[in-house]
């Protein structure tokens, strides 16, 4: 070997051990050089997420401010929790925003600042939501007016996200939303509920054993965990005719409580399924998320994953000849859906987890709050419990009798008309837990579909009685309308001075006494001020199914348990969870129960 040849192999073995001894510094710093510039995409996305709002909010707004009408200030709030960033990112994003906003992301804990602006600045005022400007309408002739003649749904047809797939809760107006909901309906009329109560008190039964064992050994009872897991039970195993759901003891965690939690969960963060965009979330590292994202993608995945279990299930239900032609069951329903023309595999998921969202959720909380008002107000307890004691009758707890009429060629219309078998002093107890508690506080929102407006105005019977007060709003088509339910469930105005105070009385007279109260209900025909399933073409689909299960669940109960509030609850005036959209009590609102003698 040459001189030359020693000195370029001597040179290169030199040059190699260097590299190798600083290979580990450089892997270092390309880690560091990736997460910056992971960093910078992620900042520069969020910059052009904002300049999309902004954008969005000043030239695509389809309603511009009322004249006339009250606008919420920026100041108006009274909450003043710790936001997490996420939160604030999302305020600093919508600041671009004409109107002021509430101070929370829009339904995130705003019942009571809603009645209080109702307070001062009148029935009818407007905010921005989505930079749309909303008109909040509290006053009980223009309520009846707003749910008689407006019908589009608006926030939950935008499809921003998987949760929003057209489904019979989603669709605006239309020949397409008529035929779901006459379709649907017929899982829901009065003989089909009344039909499948003996398979309801057999999952109460589950629920009054777990009841029994907990008055047993004296552990305080978590009632909306329970009530949520029997809903959730009920929706599954009756409604759509799958019992795969397993089922532990007090103590553990079902299957059926998991699913409970997940709904919860996705009512806190349904705010983020209606932001434009929103689905990039999923493609970000964890690590950049915050907790409430991940919970709601987590949660999302296995709501899929049950869905179409379900959905599997039906389709073995039928191939086995378990779903026979006729049959008024949901799973039914939706098997004969999914054979029309069009109707994909996503369309029926997304029916069956609507089912989810609005069909037991909502019934748990308001069994929650009908027990806490008993334990809450020990002497309508007592009264409620003599009620039954003292009646001969045999208590069927789904007495409503609806029909269907067609209201028009594009929309079904439902009039409800029943006779209760329960004794009224306990029908008055449930309706004024529904009247305190609400379960969709912040109300319903309506959007004016007419191509040529809509004019609110009052009765001219509501006129005459006072002239000054009622006025003529035209509303352009785009408009978007609330009902806050919790402000017009604790109107003084129409309730009277103790509309914040428990008085099953008011509902022992007429109007309110009526079976027909659920389905909306006021002092004069002209009005409405109990709406406690929304009222008009677009209430509650599943109102019989959820009063069947109110009614049963109490009847049953009550008769068995007393119960009463902790002590660290009694001396604490009512407290609620996060509100997003439904109002839910605090802490799973634990009870003590005792087995009655």
């Amino acid at each position: 070997m040459s001189l030359f040849e020693t000195g370029v192999s001597a040179m290169s073995s030199t040059s190699s051990s260097k590299q190798q001894e600083t290979s580990p510094t450089s892997a270092t710093n390309n880690a560091f050089f990736r997460l910056a510039i992971m960093v910078l995409a992620t900042l520069l996305l969020l910059a052009l997420v904002q300049k999309a709002f902004k954008f969005v909010s000043r030239h695509v707004c389809l309603v511009r401010p009322l004249p006339n009408v009250p606008i919420v200030p920026s100041s108006f709030g009274i909450d003043t929790r710790r936001e997490s960033w996420l939160v604030k990112i999302w305020r600093v994003c919508v600041s671009g925003w004409r109107v002021a906003t509430f101070p929370n992301p829009p339904f995130y804990d705003n019942h009571l600042i809603v009645l209080e602006a109702s307070k001062q600045l009148g029935p009818v005022s407007q905010f921005a939501l989505f930079g749309q400007h909303v008109v909040m309408v509290s006053e009980p002739s223009l309520v009846k007016s707003v749910f008689g003649n407006v019908v589009g749904k608006g926030l939950f047809h935008q499809g921003n996200s998987s949760f929003n797939k057209p489904n019979v809760f989603s669709l605006d107006t239309g020949h397409e939303w008529g035929e779901r909901r006459a379709r649907f309906r017929m899982a829901f009329t009065a003989g089909a509920v009344r039909a499948r109560e003996q398979q309801i008190n057999v999952v109460i039964e589950r629920v009054s054993e777990r009841l029994e064992q907990a008055a047993a050994s004296g552990t305080v009872v978590q009632m909306d965990k329970l009530f949520g897991s029997l809903t959730v039970q009920v929706i599954c195993e009756i409604a759509l005719q799958y019992d795969g759901l397993e089922v532990r003891a007090l103590d553990g965690t079902s299957e059926s409580e998991q699913v409970f939690e997940d709904v919860r969960t996705l009512f806190s963060t349904t705010w983020m399924t209606l932001v434009p965009g929103i689905e990039i979330v999923k493609y970000l590292p964890s690590c950049l998320l915050p907790s409430i994202a991940c919970d709601y993608l987590e949660m999302r995945e296995r709501m899929k994953t049950l869905n179409l279990r379900i959905w599997e299930n039906i389709l073995l239900l039928n191939e086995q000849g378990n779903l026979p032609e006729g049959s008024t069951s949901y799973a039914r329903k939706l098997f004969e859906f999914s054979l029309l023309q069009g109707v994909t595999k996503e369309h029926v998921l997304s029916e069956i987890g609507l089912l989810f969202v609005a069909g037991h959720e909502t019934t748990a909380h308001a069994m929650s709050w009908f027990f806490y008002s008993l334990a809450a107000n020990q002497s309508v307890q007592t009264k409620v419990q003599e009620a039954f004691s003292s009646s001969s009758s045999s208590f069927s707890a789904s007495s409503l009798d609806s029909e269907s009429k067609e209201a028009s060629d594009d929309a079904v219309g439902e009039e409800v008309t029943s006779t209760t078998l329960m004794p009224p002093y306990v029908e008055a107890v449930l309706k004024e837990s529904m009247r305190m508690f609400p379960v969709a506080a912040n109300g319903s929102l309506r959007l004016v579909t007419q191509e040529e407006g809509f004019v609110l105005s009052s009765s001219e019977q509501e006129k005459q009685k006072n002239v000054e007060r009622h006025h003529h709003y035209y509303l352009p088509c785009g408009t978007w309308l609330l009902v806050p339910t919790y402000t017009l469930h604790h109107s003084q105005e129409a309730w009277g001075e103790d509309a914040d105070e428990f008085d099953p009385e008011r509902f022992l007279k007429e109007p309110f006494s009526s079976p027909r109260a659920y389905s909306g209900v006021g002092p004069t025909k002209d009005t409405l001020t109990f709406v406690p399933f929304a009222s008009g073409l677009r209430n509650c689909l599943g109102m019989n199914l959820a009063l069947s299960e109110l009614r049963l669940c109490a009847t049953r109960l009550c008769q068995r348990f007393s119960f009463d509030l902790t002590e660290e609850h009694k001396n604490q005036n009512t407290n609620f969870d996060e509100l997003c959209f439904t109002l839910r009590p605090h802490d799973s609102l634990p009870l003590i129960v005792k087995k009655r003698r």
